[in-house]
């Protein structure tokens, strides 16, 4: 007869054949069990003599065993498969979803009668069975499935046999099953299902908490914003930690999480929300539901205005048992991360930034600070009486400039068109779900009127986007997907509606004057949307009239001043900033440069957005948007010299400049490569009131405002461009290189970027930099500060050609560092960095070598005569420290070292290779380990990523053991 077993959710038929046994069944007692192994990690089940290995499905694994029980009058046969799953089952709906799936496609192959699934197990072990009663072919068959799971690894056991064998088809697979093993501490996986701590620091934060590897896997990264990111290996759960704003409290913190789940999911639900103490912090827990996930968030306040976000996420209900979310919450451990006593405590060091403008710094000088909006993105702002609103994408922001203190208005989830209005008392919004919403007392209600978009429009008026529904023409599809807009003015206390613009592209911008009788509208090509606007026009609000001014590349913002606009953006020909538009077209340059937003300009007085601090509180960036005001007076006499240069500008003086030039361009010298730049500087001195820059940060500002503009930049323009590159760094001690070989024009034409280095030169093309900046995706952004970074003292060498450049550095002659280490010749190193002080490539390329060769001894005498001088770069610092640790041979020693190290760290204490330094020698000289511990945490402080910090992270845990 034929008997079906399952393979991978399917039947599969084999031949049982029946005979008459003559001999006696096989006895069967627990001292003639064996231990088989199952699956790949370790796990045993016990079978006795009368199980044998079989293969009878070539589909399924290895583990398959068919019993054989004879008597004198019937032969038993029970067949056993047994499947490993690497999945987290610990609760009845995890253990019920695997049944079902195992016996799914089951249905279409026999006629399946399931029974009632039956769950038993511990604590540490998950097991449901389930019986199957099944006809096939008209033979009628039993199953039964155990699935038995621990600490995220599974292991199914299906077996089957003939109907009439049914009660022993139930007797030999739960003892099979009731016989499992999980593998064993000592295995690889035993290993990873026991608890380990994870840890990190942030800021002054320690912060640790336990996980099971074989759940989460270790080396995951956090991505972005997050301090952690661990996903379960079935991907049913994850863990997440943030620090985030909470100037509102937690509640208003929870409130915004709940609103963005929504948004997500439109069946999201909250269905707790209760007190919780972690770690010693009171704080709060807000559970959140939908069809498919459940999310757990405590929100544990830290310092004024911040909280930590822990974050569970699972699949299924709530109230589900999840083993690691509990693990998560209960050992999550918070500390004041202990420092060096005795030493400087840095800051966490903030990205580094270019220098103030000059001109910027005067009109920051004399501006107002209103305050900091708390958003490092602002995409929407409106002018409110005395309030700044702002918004980035998921909140709005109120900032008083009465105080300068700021507070959420608004939170809701990611919205890519997140606006508002103020409206009469209250505030209108639009989060992207299609419709007006008021915000009124913190209460936000929905009313019924379709927007895309709203904009203050007066007192009594709203000005909203309606997308146009177009119809489907038949044969030629439709506009559908970037539709034009309808720009509709709601009025009075009646709400009603009228229709002001119908525009013949979707509407980028609008905004009303302050006056509230015109409406700029900024239009965008459908085929491009987001990019160049199509059209500005002025709309008359009373009566739709209409007038388009032209001349604009691109713009970013709209404001409202007087009978006119604060327009951030580039005209066509002129340098991008702040302007303002009058009614008739006048444009009135403001503020140059990409550093300003304007937001509104009133009583003789603009209202703008800097990311850069007064120059009275401390010169430099920030991560937030300052709001400042200042008069139109000031602006005028600072603002535009910020930046006023643009690409149509450098195409006109590079055409006077270069017309004439001889030979076309080649410029052979160093001194006619000097000499045009300074030319072309003088003209935009005449012109625009400055000179070109021609040094790092002020050139690569003048190049990204050229890039951005490159649509108006000629030859001319390009090749004056990569002039005043050369210049800059000439004037500075590179040398010009020059080339009989290629005549012309086509010296300058633009290729692909190719750097020519050795250890003691780099050699570029000028032309080929500002290609690879200008045209390239993928290529120099900031050009002369990526040149100064790369070349770490080394000899530049510019010029034209890449042959002369290539010979010119294959004629410097180069040390061989390997040769030397090899022969254990430290005076030949030495007298080679000797003769290029400058030099830190060299320096760096000879430390290495010795380092890898294991030669301390050799890199200790060397890197100690250069460690030694005045003001010694910290490379030469680093390497000196690396072989004391390493050649150290009493504590004396790694004491003095210590003291060295201390001292460093006085100097330079945002330097984390010293901290890392700091804890070896404390380790090594069997001091005191709180130190040492201490010396590591603040590596992590400084440097939260990369291969230093993954070895701090090593030290600590291995100190924790």
């Amino acid at each position: 007869m034929e008997v079906a077993v399952e393979s991978k959710g399917a039947l599969r038929p084999f031949r049982l054949f029946a005979f008459l046994a003559l001999a006696p069944a096989a006895a069967r007692s627990a001292d003639g069990e064996e231990k088989t192994s199952i699956g790949t990690q370790g796990a045993t089940i016990r079978l006795d003599a009368s199980w044998k290995k079989t293969k009878l499905n070539p589909d399924f694994s290895g583990d398959q065993f068919q019993l054989q029980e004879r008597s004198l009058f019937k032969r038993t046969q029970v067949f056993l498969m047994v499947r490993e799953i690497e999945a987290l089952l610990e609760n009845p709906l995890d253990l019920e979803r695997v049944l079902k799936e195992q016996t799914k496609d089951m249905q279409s192959t026999a006629r399946l009668k399931p029974g009632a699934v039956e769950m038993t197990g511990s604590k540490e072990i998950a097991r449901a069975s389930q019986e199957l009663d099944a006809e096939y072919r008209g033979v009628k068959l039993r199953y039964r499935l155990e699935v038995l799971s621990s600490s995220g690894l599974s292991y199914l056991l299906i077996g089957s046999g003939a109907s009439s064998d049914a009660a022993e088809v139930t007797r030999a697979i739960k003892a099979a099953a009731d016989t499992l093993s999980f593998p064993g501490r000592e295995t690889a996986w035993g290993k990873l299902a026991d608890p380990v701590t994870r840890r990190l620091v942030h800021g002054d934060l320690e912060l640790a908490f336990s996980v099971r590897p074989a759940v989460f896997p270790p080396g995951q990264k956090p991505e972005g914003r997050e301090l952690v990111h661990l996903k379960s290996r079935d991907g049913s759960s994850a863990i997440f930690v943030y620090d985030e704003t909470a100037e509102d409290g937690v509640d208003a913190f929870l409130d915004g999480d709940l609103n963005e789940r929504r948004q997500k999911e439109s069946t999201a639900r909250e269905t707790s929300r209760r007190d919780v103490q972690i770690a010693g912090l009171q704080g709060r827990e807000s559970v959140i539901e939908d069809d498919e996930l459940t999310v757990w968030i405590a929100a544990l306040p830290h310092e004024s205005g911040r909280c930590l976000e822990l974050r569970y996420a699972s699949t299924g209900p709530a109230g589900l048992r999840r083993a690691d979310r509990d693990l998560f919450f209960e050992s999550f451990r918070i500390a004041r991360a202990g420092d060096l006593e005795g030493l400087p405590s840095p800051e966490h060091p903030a990205a580094p930034s270019a220098p103030v403008d000059e001109h910027l710094a005067r009109l920051l000088e004399a501006a107002r600070l209103l305050g900091d909006t708390r958003l490092g993105e602002v995409r929407h702002a409106q002018v409110d009486g005395g309030r700044l609103l702002v918004s980035d994408a998921r909140t709005i922001r109120e900032l008083s400039f009465q105080d300068g203190s700021s507070r959420v208005l608004y939170r809701a989830g990611e919205s890519p068109s997140l606006t508002f209005a103020p409206w009469s008392e209250d505030l209108a919004l639009e989060d992207g779900s299609g419709k007006l919403s008021i915000l009124e007392d913190g209460e936000v209600d929905s009313m019924d009127v379709r927007a895309s978009r709203v904009a203050w429009g007066g007192p009594e008026r709203l000005l909203v986007l309606r997308k146009l529904d177009l119809p489907l023409v038949p044969g030629l599809g439709s506009l559908a997907w970037c539709p034009p807009d309808r720009l509709i003015a709601i009025e009075g206390e009646d709400d009603s509606e009228r229709v002001v613009l119908e525009a013949s592209e979707p509407i980028r911008h609008v905004q009303a004057n302050g006056a509230a009788t015109a409406a700029l509208v900024v239009t965008g090509p459908r085929e491009a949307p987001g990019k160049d606007p199509g059209a500005l026009l002025i709309v008359t609000l009373d009566s739709g009239e209409t007038k388009t001014l032209g001349g604009w590349r691109s713009v970013s913002s709209l404001g409202p001043a007087g009978d006119g606009w604060v327009v951030t953006g580039r005209p066509f020909g002129r340098p991008g900033g702040v302007y303002l538009v009058s009614r008739d077209g006048a444009l009135d340059l403001l503020i140059s440069g990409p550093e300003a937003r304007g937001v509104a300009a009133r009583d003789g007085s603009l209202i703008f957005l800097n990311t850069t601090r007064p120059p009275q509180s401390s010169a430099g960036a920030c991560d937030t948007l300052l709001a400042y005001e200042v008069s139109l007076d000031v602006t005028r006499k600072h603002g535009p010299l910020s930046l006023p240069f643009s690409a149509a500008l450098l195409s006109g003086i590079g055409h006077e400049v270069l017309h004439d030039a001889r030979d076309g361009w080649p410029f052979r010298t160093g001194e006619e490569v000097l000499e045009c730049a300074r030319r072309a500087r003088e003209m935009a001195r005449l012109r625009v009131g400055r000179e070109f820059p021609t040094h790092d940060e002020s050139f690569d500002r003048l190049t990204e405002e050229v890039f951005y503009g490159r649509a108006e930049l000629s030859a001319h323009g390009e090749v004056l461009l990569g002039i005043l590159l050369a210049a800059g760094f000439l004037e500075r001690g590179a040398a010009w290189v020059p080339s009989e070989k290629l005549p012309g024009t086509g010296l300058w034409q633009p290729r692909i970027v190719q750097t020519v280095d050795n250890p003691l030169a780099v050699a570029y093309s000028p032309a080929d930099v500002i290609a690879s900046t200008l045209h390239d995706d993928e290529g120099m952004w900031r050009p002369a500060r990526a040149i100064s970074r790369y070349l770490k003292g080394r000899r530049l060498l510019l010029g034209l050609d890449r042959t002369t450049l290539q010979e010119a550095v294959d004629g410097t002659a180069v040390p061989d560092f390997a040769l030397s280490v090899r022969r254990g010749d430290g005076a030949e190193i030495a007298e080679a960095l000797r003769a290029a002080p400058g030099n830190e490539h060299l320096r760096e390329r000879a430390y290495l070598h010795l380092a890898s060769a294991g030669r301390h001894d050799l890199l200790s005498s060397i890197a100690a005569e250069l460690a030694k001088r005045d003001g010694a770069p910290l490379l030469d610092r680093k390497a000196w420290f690396l072989a004391r640790l390493e050649t150290a041979k009493s504590a004396e020693e790694l004491r003095a070292l210590s003291r060295d190290i201390e001292e460093a760290i006085r100097r330079d204490p945002g330097e984390p290779s010293f901290c890392f330094y700091l804890g070896r020698a404390e380790e090594s000289a069997g001091g005191d380990p709180k130190r040492a511990r201490a010396a590591y945490r603040r590596v992590l402080k400084l440097q939260d990523r990369g291969e230093l910090a993954d070895r701090a992270r090593e030290r600590l845990d291995s100190m924790e053991q």
